[in-house]
């Protein structure tokens, strides 16, 4: 049976850099990309639970939920607010973003503020 990092393919330096979170202290993205089924999912759940018993708040959405809560926002006219309340979150998983929908996917484009932010 493999090693996790034998899959991911990860040098050692990359899997302690997981491991002590310095992509959350330099607020560095990390992302997946996989096909069905190879623990994206898991990796992304599993890297969550660590950070949480470490002590930073995470908070993990599928990428449609995300858009239709910031969608919800907008048309009450609290998205600022919305995002404001997701900034208080030290990780931020978004997971399933090549399963949203084409019209969703040009509703996120719509939120400039993201990059703003380090989302």
């Amino acid at each position: 049976m493999r090693k996790i990092h034998e899959i991911l393919r990860l040098r050692w330096g990359a899997q302690l850099s997981l491991r002590a979170f310095r992509f959350l202290e330099e607020r560095t993205n990390l992302v997946f990309i996989g096909p069905p089924g190879v623990g994206k999912t898991h990796l992304a759940i599993g890297i969550g639970l660590k950070a949480l018993h470490a002590g930073y708040k995470v908070l993990f959405f599928t990428a449609l939920v995300l858009v239709e809560t910031l969608e919800l926002a907008e048309m009450k006219g609290d998205l600022k607010k919305k995002i404001a309340s997701l900034l208080k979150f030290d990780l931020l998983i978004i997971d399933e973003l090549g399963y949203l929908p084409m019209n969703r996917q040009g509703l996120y484009n719509r939120f400039p503020q993201h990059s703003e932010f380090g989302m």
